[in-house]
């Protein structure tokens, strides 16, 4: 992914959950790898469906690798769905 995702729509699975967003910073960690720091509309949603939530993923926080989420293509995700 690339550094001008800020503003851009992704997705991620999480266990059995999808989580859309929108990225709001992005950053080069230890290792040469992208992360981003995601605004998921979801959030509140996905913590209380899971129980070991403290343990997990927390949305509200947490840097994502890029390779953990895909920007989302509105469009083909609707047609995909329709054709399922």
């Amino acid at each position: 992914m690339r550094n001008d995702l800020i503003g851009n729509k992704v997705y991620r699975v999480w266990r059995d959950y999808v989580m859309f967003g929108t990225v709001i910073d992005s950053k080069v960690g230890d290792g040469k790898w992208r992360f981003v720091l995601v605004d998921w509309v979801n959030a509140d949603t996905y913590n209380s469906s899971m129980p070991d939530y403290d343990s997990a993923f927390d949305p509200n926080n947490d840097w994502v690798r890029v390779d953990k989420i895909r920007e989302l293509d509105q469009r083909k995700m609707i047609e995909h769905i329709k054709n399922a």
